[in-house]
């Protein structure tokens, strides 16, 4: 991801999240983290919006 242009605020369970958005050519990403993350895969997961 080269620049940021926001981020994501959303509520789960009662409570408030914020992730970070990246901007990559015309197109969106995030970036985040699961229980998975560094058992046999990358240090975290992307999702292009």
């Amino acid at each position: 991801m080269t620049q940021s242009p926001g981020e994501i605020e959303f509520t789960h369970a009662g409570k408030a999240y914020s992730v970070q958005i990246g901007a990559e050519g015309r197109g969106y990403s995030l970036m985040f983290g699961d229980r998975s993350n560094g058992h046999g895969s990358y240090g975290g997961r992307f999702l292009e919006i």
